[in-house]
């Protein structure tokens, strides 16, 4: 190949940086054409739901999976009049199941069924029962779903984990699953903090993928088996990490729900689509946790994570705070280091690395923006094209801190203290 036809697009496949490394390992074990028909197939797939007017709009419903395995088995002629039908019935289907789930609860009187919606509304002014219709009694999910239940607490965390691995276990679409094994999934989850006194939720909560792990079976030997796990909830924003942990066994209910922190707080870039906004939560619920609230965790029933909206759990978790308070306050203190940071990378137009150093105690905020101004007037008016360090601003022991800029990108670093 010349060496246009190698860096034309034609040639070029995009994916994560995990494939990446498999792709161009020396032996890889996919074959040039294996390549380029995965490639085919996923930008088919990717064209018709965004382009497609009778496919845009349902391309939603369905999982990235469920959508690429009906061009899968349309190849390799990739018929669009084959590949539409078979996405609008599966589609079709998803809907239905999601309108059959969100009206189980839907109880209209047989006084009521086929009226016109007129007077159905005015039998229910008109009655005459004390009792409002069963459908007004429907609790209704909403976006801030309800933190606290009612009823015993052993009876509660048993049916709620079993509403969310049951709901799970119903996405599985493979044929080789017996229906009792363990299955793992990527769920959401919605991590907040509480009044103890009040019950208000804070506003803003963080909002993460982790990993979900459930099994929900019935036994001669054993009766009822019910465990639910989620696990890595931590993120590039957030180092808040939620175990939980329902076993039902034998007859033994056993839950252990637990907040640790994941390391310490320094994020690798500020280039995410939502970083500011999620962010902002992070920030929202540790300040309120210092405060004093209670930590409650929430987890979505739909292990897909590109279903138009989520199907969170209405019912809270309650979790045990095992972060202590200076551990807490540390967490504060590098947000306020990372809101000047990311002021910093927006006046330099530079990466900023956050260093362990930029988190020095020594090192004030108005230390470090006095260092970022010097040294840009140093250098001059932007673009940057110089190299060029501050004098030495904290000691730590044997080491300096200095302000580096270098090969665009600054960072605060810690370097031998010459004699």
């Amino acid at each position: 190949m010349t060496p246009h036809e190698i860096t034309h697009h034609s040639n070029g496949i995009w994916t994560c940086g995990g494939c990446g490394e498999i792709v161009d390992k020396l032996e890889c074990d996919y074959s040039p054409a294996q390549l380029v028909e995965m490639k085919r197939v996923r930008e088919a797939a990717e064209k018709m739901a965004v382009s497609d007017p009778q496919i845009r709009g349902i391309s939603c419903y369905l999982s990235p999976i469920e959508f690429d395995e009906v061009f899968w088995k349309n190849l390799p002629s990739l018929e669009v009049d084959k590949i539409r039908p078979a996405l609008q019935e599966i589609a079709a289907r998803e809907m239905q199941r999601l309108c059959e789930r969100s009206s189980r609860d839907l109880s209209v009187p047989g006084h009521l069924s086929l009226r016109p919606l007129v007077s159905a509304i005015k039998t229910i002014i008109e009655s005459d029962g004390d009792d409002p219709p069963a459908f007004l009694n429907r609790t209704v999910a909403h976006p801030y779903p309800h933190s606290r239940s009612v009823g015993d607490d052993h009876t509660v965390t048993r049916r709620r984990a079993a509403e969310i691995v049951d709901a799970w276990a119903e996405r599985i679409q493979s044929h080789h699953w017996s229906g009792t094994e363990w299955h793992i999934h990527y769920v959401n989850v919605l991590i907040t903090a509480r009044h103890p006194q009040t019950g208000v939720v804070c506003e803003s909560p963080i909002r993460v993928v982790g990993n979900g792990y459930g099994r929900h079976d019935h036994t001669a030997d054993e009766g009822e088996v019910l465990r639910l796990k989620v696990r890595g909830t931590s993120s590039l924003v957030s180092n808040l990490n939620w175990q939980l942990d329902v076993a039902l066994d034998k007859g033994v209910m056993l839950t252990t729900s637990a907040l640790r922190l994941a390391g310490r707080l320094s994020p690798s870039n500020f280039h995410s689509p939502r970083w500011e906004e999620e962010f902002d939560s992070y920030e929202q619920v540790v300040q309120k946790l210092a405060e004093g609230w209670q930590p409650i965790g929430f987890v979505d029933m739909n292990p897909d994570q590109s279903s138009i909206e989520d199907r969170m759990h209405p019912e809270a978790f309650e979790i045990e705070l095992q972060i202590t308070a200076s551990e807490l306050d540390e967490c504060l203190y590098r947000c306020s280091k990372i809101r000047l940071a990311r002021v910093l990378e927006r006046q330099w137009g530079w990466w900023f690395a956050c260093t362990e150093a930029y988190f020095e105690r020594g090192l004030d905020l108005t230390m470090i923006q006095s260092a970022s101004d010097e040294l840009r007037a140093r250098l001059g008016p932007p673009p940057y094209l110089y190299r060029g360090e501050s004098p030495p601003l904290v000691s730590v022991g044997k080491r300096d801190i200095k302000l580096v800029a270098r090969d665009g990108t600054i960072a605060f670093k810690d370097v031998l203290r010459r004699r």
